[in-house]
């Protein structure tokens, strides 16, 4: 498994999650940084997610409360989070809607 945010070549740092397209969970990313940055694009309407961590991959806390965005890219930022893993957990998600995420790590 690659690690983000290692590398002092920010381009290294910075991963595209899968598209999600139906309420479920991202793939899980490992990272060694605790500055966290996620550029979100919603297209179709509104979803509701959250971007979750954890220290040894089984364990998972929410990194702040669950948002729910309209159509249109956002930015969430989190400085000074110390986690292993993150993934993306969406709850509500109709169909035709989807959830494009990219993050950086350092």
């Amino acid at each position: 498994m690659t690690i983000y945010g290692q590398s002092a070549d920010i381009n290294s740092n910075i991963y595209t999650f899968a598209t999600l397209t139906e309420v479920g969970t991202s793939e899980v990313v490992e990272v060694r940084g605790s500055n966290l940055s996620f550029i979100c694009t919603v297209t179709g309407g509104d979803i509701t997610w959250q971007i979750q961590g954890s220290h040894n991959g089984t364990t998972w806390a929410s990194l702040d409360p669950a948002k729910t965005k309209a159509a249109g890219t956002h930015g969430d930022f989190y400085v000074g989070y110390v986690v292993r893993y993150v993934r993306v957990v969406t709850t509500v998600q109709a169909a035709g809607r989807t959830l494009s995420i990219s993050m950086a790590c350092n």
